[in-house]
């Protein structure tokens, strides 16, 4: 919703935010502020890129490259490259915004938030973020799971409205400094005996 003061309402599930933004890319960069805090990424910019999270190092860098064109072509629209950095940092940022949107368990966002705000935990959770965005998008409505649960638990849960089908889903992924062999197998097997909810499964690998 644009109105006559040029400022837009975009709405996120039971909130909304307001700005001024001229482009969608826009818009996602003061949701990624509003999501982690001013204050936290400022604390974490001020450390040394070795120190500080990860997620703050992938902002700089599309910061960099958008103050270099900018300078380049100048005006209030300007093009920018897709660089691997800007990919993760606005991909991150569109997947976060569709879950918010669709996701019906929202006391767990603060903990899947959280997740991503700890470093050991960042990469595993976006590509949670990946898989729980392409769903949103290919229309379904998810659930999280409360992982303070005791046993084996999914990722999430997700309902497809048109017929009411429900799915267990799973994500897989190849840790830094695990072998390059194959390892699908073995993360399949994983995700199918953490699947105690009954439902079909959809496994991410």
């Amino acid at each position: 919703i644009v109105g006559s003061d040029g400022v837009r309402t975009v709405t996120l599930g039971d909130r909304r935010m307001r700005g001024k933004w001229r482009m969608f890319p826009d818009f996602l960069h003061d949701y990624m502020k509003d999501v982690f805090a001013s204050d936290w990424g400022n604390s974490e910019l001020a450390k040394a890129p070795e120190d500080r999270h990860p997620l703050l190092n992938l902002y700089q860098k599309v910061c960099w490259l958008q103050n270099a064109d900018h300078l380049a072509q100048g005006g209030e629209i300007f093009q920018s490259k897709i660089t691997g950095a800007v990919s993760l940092y606005l991909g991150l940022a569109y997947n976060l915004y569709c879950v918010e949107h669709n996701a019906r368990t929202q006391p767990d966002w603060a903990r899947w938030i959280g997740k991503l705000k700890t470093t050991p935990d960042f990469e595993a959770t976006c590509y949670e973020a990946m898989a729980a965005g392409a769903l949103t998008r290919a229309g379904f409505v998810l659930d999280f799971v409360d992982e303070t649960a005791d046993g084996k638990k999914v990722e999430f849960l997700a309902t497809y409205p048109p017929t009411g089908a429900r799915f267990a889903v799973e994500c897989k992924r190849r840790c830094r400094g695990e072998s390059e062999k194959s390892r699908e197998g073995k993360h399949l097997s994983q995700a199918i005996s953490q699947n105690q909810t009954g439902l079909p499964l959809v496994a991410f690998i």
